[in-house]
């Protein structure tokens, strides 16, 4: 038995089925197919695959949610080959033990569309089934599936199985607790209905359980709350990736041109005065590709934080696809070599390409299941953070006073001196700012105006930034005011030109990109800051500056800061940018579901009858004629009857060969496609059929074959010549007769040797295949005496089907005897309209009559009628004579109805049919559809009828009884399309209204995903005061990113001469880390000035 802790976690409802007993307070039922494969194990098995394997999507999700698994040791699976199928079956089932090879899921899917060697089919395909007969399917599937495979027997448990003294075990009440999701009437329904019910299912091909997949895709994720983010790649990223992939495109072409101009002179080593804007967009390019891949790391951190919400495939390939078109054109320019250049695009394809591969690994990877976030360790690259390495043939010159001679490149300028910058008092080795004498004579003011003059891009306002950083303040306060005010609200009700989503978008994108903005221009000022306070290596320069750029640098930037100085709180806030879009797109999520709706134009109508009047039933001119009653004389009178045409239509269609019940559906009207009703109760026309084959007598005798023989022997003789004229042949020959005695009704056929003598004579001869007898009158039935809405009840004896097809001689072929009623009824139906389909069960169906109903109209006559209609066995069939009657009453206790529907009402239900109705429908039956005119309307018909005189004038409803494969299943469609015609009458007169259902599509917000955006606003806003504070303290221009700063005011010659030293650009990051500058006054104006104190 599994134990209480197991039963728990699969079955969430269990603590409340059960209470608190626990498996050893009781004893283990006497079944040993527990003991070899726990029941609940092969319910799992059933749950974890019936979710999506059916064409009925949402009774699938209804279970799945219900029974809601949870994964635990005895239900994982294993992550391999990212197939479809698998990927599919994980939506479904999360917890389902599954293979990750492609032959094991093919034999999954092979096992559950047609389990071999055994007769049980797919009883786990059809959701619809009861649990309680999927036990023994699931046990067939798991001994197929088990190594060593188990034999089972599984018809043989599944009838040793029932619930009575197994109520408490936990694996029955785990099904039990299971089964409460399915309709009401599949919940008390015998074991020997299950099996008859999975007996006529149809099993679908491995074909049909895909395009079933496919079809429940959507609709199962959607019911879970799954719907996800629709725009998880956001239309930013995507133009991103649309803008990364024509930069890198663009300089492709530009590195081609420059090795097509440079193929045959090589280059000088250094930098040559015609290559400086070749060199500036080389260093550009060189953080272009830093950037690249921290914005494919980023989208990777993106996905992992969303993608459990994805659902749609959509998104996934869209997201793959310019990943990748993206990431590719990155890696082909890093990849590309230039002349003259010794840094080697390798370790950047390696690095993009496994980046890259574990983004669409995660974009393709199953949407349902717990992404966990994977760590990842930044590495060092040649331009990366760690101590200098020895350069043996890199030679740093001890004369730092030596002059640079470069009149061979460049004619000199003569400048007028510039006052210098104050400094602050520093203790720091190098410092040039101690004890500097000031050799201008303006004041402070006066050179910081000339240096302003010198550079017009330098301001000492910084009302750019903060505009900016107000601006993103507002935008990010404008969607926290969007979000609650839409939050559980329908989308319907946006209705501004542009979705909710877009304008979400644009007011994330403009926060963000203000705010990173300002964050870029502080971090460039930061430089400047930096080295006005201390000496650092050349290097740090770098640092500050491909920071400003994008995140790449920021990321190198927090490394080396190791979060010692605010300044990291810039880098910080620089790479949370990236992050900052995706997560603001998965705030908004979308969720659709069922809303009822109220409106008077479309209502939900289906039809709902309580009286039923049609035809005609009435008195006619002639005399009375008196029957003697206890109660005194009751006189009766000639009546005339007129059909109603609709009646007959409906007869005619339930008997029809192409009927069936499921096309029977009653009309109703639903505008929206999704309506529902409360339980309701209406007339309806029932049927039963019962075996009578007890009541046949076999008998046998000798007769001459001539038409006289008919009725005193035989059914029925025919015979036909092959050529004409012929005699009347005189043939002696045996036969087999079968009779009911009760309702004088036979078949016969001649023996085999007699039909071969008649045969012999060139004479066909016509077998009988079934007889049928029609009453109206209860008493002159077998099964049905107690009936008191009986309409017409047909008796028919029917040869076997081997006899039919001649395979067996009719001596030694066997009788059966059915007996079928029609009868009044009143049902209670439970209907729900899905997707324009009519879903209709019925909770309960009683057949109660009102015996103070149906009597005659004359006070005078009641009691006397009364005691007639007892006499006359209740029936509604009283021929050419009869009395104006009262309507028929039907009803149903109000505790009947509350025990079908759980709900109360104040007094019975009565429903009535009029005299006209009840007269009509039952002469209808017994004088124009299954009876012979009279004479002979007493007589039984005869299958196949071919036109001698004793088979002459038999209604054509014979042909249907004789042709029927399923003559119980005959009369439930003339019943289905008898109640139709009922229930379409009081569409219009008395229609049954409902309630409309709309999908409605809800905007949902999910609030934790807002933390991040906020945290790099507040972040990136707080680093920017600090910035602006320390900037104004320090008595510094804001000259942020400007390059004539750079120009103007960069490295002194010295320090110039020492990196001009670099042969190629990576020799040249090797000697920015081993010098030290500071930012002080110089003769020429404040400058980066070369420190005495190196780099260790």
């Amino acid at each position: 038995m599994a134990s209480k802790e197991n039963a728990d976690t699969f079955y969430p409802f269990y603590s409340n089925a059960i209470g608190n007993i626990t498996p050893s307070d009781i004893p283990l039922p006497e079944n040993p197919t527990l003991s070899t494969v726990p029941l609940f194990y092969a319910i799992v098995q059933f749950l974890t695959s019936a979710g999506n394997l059916t064409s009925n999507c949402d009774l699938a999700t209804s279970w799945y949610k219900s029974c809601r698994l949870w994964s635990n040791e005895d239900a994982s699976f294993g992550y391999g080959n990212q197939t479809l199928n698998i990927e599919f079956l994980r939506l479904a089932a999360p917890n389902l033990l599954l293979d990750s090879t492609p032959s094991q899921e093919e034999t999954w899917y092979n096992l559950m569309a047609n389990t071999t060697g055994h007769d049980v089919g797919d009883a786990v395909l059809n959701i619809t089934r009861p649990p309680i007969e999927l036990y023994c399917g699931s046990q067939e599937l798991l001994a197929e599936v088990q190594l060593p495979p188990v034999e089972t027997d599984c018809e043989k448990s599944l009838q040793n199985w029932y619930f009575p003294g197994y109520e408490s075990v936990d694996e029955v009440a785990a099904i039990m607790t299971a089964s409460s999701s399915l309709p009401t009437q599949y919940h008390n329904i015998s074991i020997q209905t299950f099996w008859g019910w999975y007996n006529s299912q149809k099993r679908p091909s491995v074909e049909e359980i895909h395009e079933q997949k496919m079809e429940c895709f959507q609709s199962v994720c959607a019911s879970l709350n799954s719907s996800g983010n629709p725009d998880v790649a956001g239309i930013g990223m995507f133009i991103s990736y649309i803008i990364e992939a024509m930069l890198s495109t663009l300089f492709i072409l530009e590195t081609c041109w420059h090795n097509y101009q440079n193929r045959k002179p090589p280059l000088e080593t250094g930098l040559l005065a015609e290559d400086l804007a070749r060199g500036t967009f080389y260093v550009t390019r060189k953080a272009f590709l830093d950037n690249g891949v921290v914005f494919v790391l980023s989208l990777i951190v993106a996905l992992l934080a969303v993608g459990s919400h994805e659902t749609i495939v959509y998104n996934g390939l869209i997201t793959q696809l310019a990943c990748y078109f993206a990431a590719s054109a990155v890696i082909a320019v890093a990849a590309v070599p230039r002349r003259g250049e010794s840094d080697s695009g390798t370790l950047w394809v390696v690095l993009m390409t496994l980046e890259n591969g574990v983004v669409m690994s995660e974009t393709l990877g199953d949407p349902m299941r717990d992404h966990s976030m994977q760590s990842f360790e930044m590495r060092d690259t040649p331009t990366g953070y760690h101590s200098p390495l020895e350069q043996p043939h890199i030679s740093r010159s001890d004369n730092l006073d030596s002059t640079y001679d470069s009149s061979n490149l460049s004619p000199q300028f003569k400048r007028k001196p510039v006052a210098r910058l104050t400094s602050f008092p520093s203790s720091e080795p190098g410092d040039y700012g101690l004890g500097v004498e000031n050799r201008a004579s303006s004041s402070k003011q006066s050179l910081l105006r000339k240096a302003s003059a010198a550079l017009p891009g330098s301001q000492y306002h910084w009302i750019l930034e903060i505009c900016a950083v107000i601006l993103s303040i507002l935008a990010l306060a404008a969607i926290a005011i969007l979000l609650p005010l839409y939050n559980n609200k329908p989308l319907s009700t946006w209705s501004f030109q542009y979705s909710f989503n877009t304008v979400v978008s644009i007011l994330g994108a403009t926060s963000r990109a203000t705010l990173a903005f300002a964050v870029s221009a502080c971090i460039s000022q930061g430089k400047w800051n930096w080295f006005r306070r201390r000496d650092d290596t050349i290097m740090v320069f770098d640092r500050f500056e491909e920071a400003s750029r994008g995140p790449w640098g920021g990321v190198r930037l927090l490394w080396w800061s190791r979060l010692r100085h605010w300044m990291a709180l810039g880098a910080l806030s620089t790479v949370v940018l990236v992050g900052f879009e995706p997560f603001l797109q998965a705030i908004i999520t979308f969720e659709g579901k069922e809303v009822s709706v109220t409106d008077p134009i479309s209502k939900a109508t289906i039809g709902k009858s309580s009286k039923l009047d049609v035809g005609s039933f009435s008195a006619i001119t002639g005399a009375a004629t008196g029957i003697s009653t206890p109660d005194g004389t009751l006189m009766r009178l000639s009546m005339l009857s007129k059909y109603d045409f609709g009646a007959l239509a409906s007869i005619w269609s339930g008997f029809s060969t192409l009927g069936s019940v499921e096309a029977q559906t009653p009309s109703f009207s639903c505008s929206s496609g999704n309506c529902t009703w409360a339980p309701y109760a209406s007339l309806a026309v029932c049927s039963t059929c019962n075996d009578i084959s007890k009541h046949i007598i076999k008998s046998t005798g000798k007769t001459n074959v001539s038409v006289g023989a008919e009725d005193d022997t035989l059914t029925m003789v025919n015979y036909v010549a092959s050529f004409s004229p012929i005699a009347v042949p005189n043939i002696n020959t045996t036969y087999t007769r079968y009779d009911i005695e009760e309702l004088k009704m036979n078949i016969s056929n001649i023996d085999s040797a007699g039909l071969a003598a008649i045969q012999g004579k060139d004479l066909g001869f016509t077998n009988t295949e079934l007889t049928a007898k029609a009453t109206s009158q209860p008493s002159e039935t077998l099964s049905f005496q107690d009936f008191k809405t009986l309409i017409v009840s047909f008796a028919m004896m029917g040869a076997n089907q081997d006899f039919r097809e001649n395979r067996q001689p009719w001596e030694d072929s066997s009788v059966s005897a059915q007996e079928c009623a029609l009868y009044f009824c009143t049902n209670i139906y439970q209907s729900d309209i899905v997707q324009g389909d009519l879903r209709e069960s019925i909770l309960g169906t009683y057949t109660d009559r009102n015996l103070d109903s149906f009597l005659a109209k004359d006070p005078q006559y009641a009691a006397s009628s009364k005691w007639y209609n007892a006499n006359t066995s209740y029936t509604l069939y009283h021929g050419k004579t009869d009395m104006n009657r009262t309507d028929l009453q039907m009803f149903i206790l109000k505790e009947h109805y509350h025990t079908s529907t759980g709900l109360e009402v104040e007094q019975d239900l009565k429903f009535n049919i009029s005299q006209n109705a009840a007269e009509s429908i039952t002469g209808l039956f017994m004088n124009e559809f299954a009876r012979r005119a009279s004479p002979l309307e007493t007589k039984q018909l005869v299958y196949p009828a071919v036109g001698t005189v004793g088979t002459a004038g038999q209604p054509h409803v014979i042909d249907s009884l004789g042709t029927s494969k399923n003559l119980t299943a005959t009369f439930e469609t003339v019943a289905a399309s008898m109640s139709k015609y009922i229930r379409d009458l009081s569409l219009e007169t008395e229609p049954n209204e409902g309630e409309t259902q709309n999908w409605i599509v809800f905007i949902r917000v999910e609030w934790g995903f807002l933390s991040l955006p906020i945290a790099a606003l507040l972040g990136g806003c707080l680093f920017c005061l600090l910035s602006i504070v320390e900037t104004k303290r320090l008595g510094l221009p804001a000259w942020r990113g400007s390059s004539l700063a750079g120009l103007a005011h960069g490295l002194d010659k010295q320090s110039r001469e020492q990196l001009r030293e670099a042969d190629g650009l990576s020799q040249m990051d090797e000697h920015a880390k081993l010098y030290k500058v500071r930012f002080v006054d110089s003769d020429l104006g404040p400058e980066l000035k070369l420190s005495h104190a190196q780099a260790q």
